[in-house]
């Protein structure tokens, strides 16, 4: 009668070198495992259980189907197994020598690296409330004991089956919300092609420019015309109106036309294109360099917050006009004296939705000052998170301009 000798290791109980005739059954896990490490073709699965006999029905059942398998008899040494392994699904015992598993289950779901892998319940309980317990920890499934191996097989697969139908749900919403966001950008002037416009914009890096659109244009000599749009209403189709409000912007901005006459005219063209959904605002800026003159139409944005080289905050928190771009045009025009490194910040209506500008005038003042020394694009990314988290409202919402004279 031979014995194994083997070094404790994570995978295999090194009491078992002292049990007759588990010899051959404990290599052949042995040399399981390390086909595991050299091979990446069938989906690894794990098994926590504590009863060597269900281990290897288990392991056995599970390899003879295709699939590869690790062990573990404590969840210590699970735990030690999810930090070297990409593992498809979990078999668990609740009831393990240190601790229960699902309690277990419950603190590796709140992590994001474990939160589609399907963890299944084996027990001998078949209590409903421990059942509802353990669905309620992240588990997908329960098997009771003992195990019928037909059933065992067809829960395995079949949530398999739904993590893979899953994960290739996740690629394509991925892919696209980057086809978004690239067709998006490309409506975007890129700041590297516009360095004397001297602009910074901020928005997620996801979900990016969807309800918004900015765009810059010289207009004249050392004159430059901005404009930063928004909807609330995302069910109209971006790229019309994007498209749309982005043609009309640069074919009717010029110093032949006031800022007035362009806003009036592009509303008179897309009016048709915004039909039945009137919630668009929008700010033009008109700035002249050569004589230092900012020019602001509003029509429905918060108000602009300027910010002297000095570190000085223009009071300009309150607004008595209510003004809109659509249906009709209701507009407000400010013209601002200004000098040399002066900043301009616009923000979107969904930052400053929760009307921080006018209720917390010496928080915003505060912020743009303690920003102040940073670069535009530095500043404009800071105070772009400052807001969004100031109003408790998520950081994908909104986008922030800032224009540096």
């Amino acid at each position: 009668m031979k014995y194994l000798e083997i070094e404790e290791n994570p995978f295999v109980d090194a009491s078992l070198n002292l049990i007759p005739g588990l010899a051959g059954q404990v290599r052949e896990m042995e040399s399981s495992m390390k086909s595991v490490i050299n091979s990446n073709s069938a989906p690894l699965i794990l098994i926590v259980e504590d009863e060597r006999l269900n281990i290897m029905m288990l392991q056995n059942l599970i390899e003879s189907a295709g699939f590869d398998t690790v062990t573990a008899r404590d969840l210590y040494y699970a735990d030690e197994i999810l930090k070297k392994y990409a593992v498809s699904l979990i078999l668990l015992d609740v009831n393990l020598p240190d601790g229960n598993g699902i309690d277990w289950c419950a603190k590796i779901k709140k992590e994001q690296i474990y939160a589609s892998v399907p963890v299944i319940f084996v027990t001998a309980s078949d209590l409903p409330k421990e059942k509802v317990r353990g669905f309620d920890a992240g588990g997908v499934d329960y098997i009771t004991k003992p195990y019928n191996p037909p059933e065992v097989l067809a829960r395995v697969r079949t949530h398999l089956r739904l993590k893979l139908a899953y994960e290739k749900m996740q690629e394509q919403q991925l892919e696209r919300l980057n086809k978004m966001h690239r067709s998006q950008r490309l409506l975007m002037p890129d700041e590297k092609f516009f360095s004397d416009a001297r602009f910074a914009i901020a928005t997620d890096p996801v979900v990016g420019f969807e309800g918004v659109l900015f765009d810059v244009k010289k207009s004249g000599s050392e004159v430059w015309d901005y404009l930063l749009a928004e909807t609330d209403n995302l069910d109209i189709d971006s790229a019309v109106w994007k498209a749309s409000l982005k043609t009309l912007f640069q074919e009717y901005s010029a110093v032949m036309h006031t800022p007035e006459q362009v806003i009036r005219l592009i509303h008179g063209s897309i009016r048709t294109v915004l039909s039945g959904h009137p919630k668009l605002t929008l700010v033009f800026v008109r700035l002249n360099r050569k004589y230092n003159v900012l020019s602001i139409l509003n029509a429905g944005f918060p108000q602009a917050l300027i910010q002297r080289k000095t570190g000085e905050i223009v009071d300009n928190f309150h607004s008595d006009v209510p003004s809109r771009f659509s249906p009709d045009p209701v507009l407000e025009i400010k013209n601002h004296k200004i000098g040399h490194n002066d900043r301009i910040f616009f923000c979107s209506g969904r930052i400053a939705k929760e009307n921080v500008l006018s209720r917390e005038p010496e928080w915003v003042r505060s912020s743009l000052s303690e920003v102040r020394p940073l670069p535009l694009h530095h500043a404009v990314k800071e105070l772009r998170v400052r807001f969004t988290a100031h109003a408790g409202h998520s950081s994908t919402e909104g986008i922030l301009l800032g224009i540096e004279v």
